[in-house]
């Protein structure tokens, strides 16, 4: 898609559609799909409320219908819903440490550590009877033998003489498994790539 020319009067135009189409115009949520429209009015305009203003739009009125929708979306959750959330994805064996659940389920962790709820993500987890240093030391062991493993497969490094029989005796979880066919599938392409 060709890059488009941006001007004053089509940022305007623009911003004005995307409020007869009822879209929140707050920034964070503008950027999300029109991103290039955001950066375009900051540089024409100084900042995104400067340029909802100037299309006759009273920025004040978006911020405050913008918390709104951001404080209705957090109501629709509730401590027991967190919980039950929490334990649902702790028995599905997903990586419950702050950095992998923040980037997968923004929604649950921006509601669980809001101060009506629980305030942190580690009070969340204690709540739901899930020892959060626990899943952290889970945590670093899975990124320790991945980092391993990738080493291994990409013949960086020689496994450990008994790597194989303790493979055997402890095999690794499924989405490790998973993890391990992928890198394989990647090395045999690259080593594929290489012969011809």
């Amino acid at each position: 898609m060709p890059q488009r020319r941006w001007s004053r009067e089509l940022i305007l135009e623009r911003i004005r559609e995307l409020r007869q189409q009822g879209s929140d115009l707050t920034p964070s949520q503008v950027g999300v799909e029109h991103g290039a429209l955001v950066s375009a009015a900051e540089r024409y305009f100084g900042n995104w409320p400067a340029a909802v203003q100037a299309a006759g739009i009273d920025y004040e009125r978006v911020r405050a219908s913008g918390r709104q929708r951001r404080s209705e979306r957090i109501r629709k959750w509730s401590q027991a819903r967190i919980l039950a959330e929490i334990r649902r994805l702790h028995q599905a064996g997903e990586d419950l440490s702050w950095g992998v659940m923040e980037r997968k389920y923004q929604p649950l962790c921006a509601a669980a550590v809001k101060g009506c709820y629980f305030g942190s993500w580690s009070a969340a987890l204690a709540a739901a009877g899930i020892d959060y240093e626990q899943v952290k030391a889970e945590a670093r062991a899975s990124r320790r033998w991945k980092a391993r493993w990738r080493r291994e497969l990409c013949g960086r490094e020689a496994p450990p003489p008994d790597s194989a029989e303790r493979r055997r005796q402890s095999p690794a979880p499924t989405a490790r498994a998973g993890w391990a066919r992928e890198l394989l599938r990647e090395q045999a392409a690259e080593k594929e790539r290489g012969e011809h």
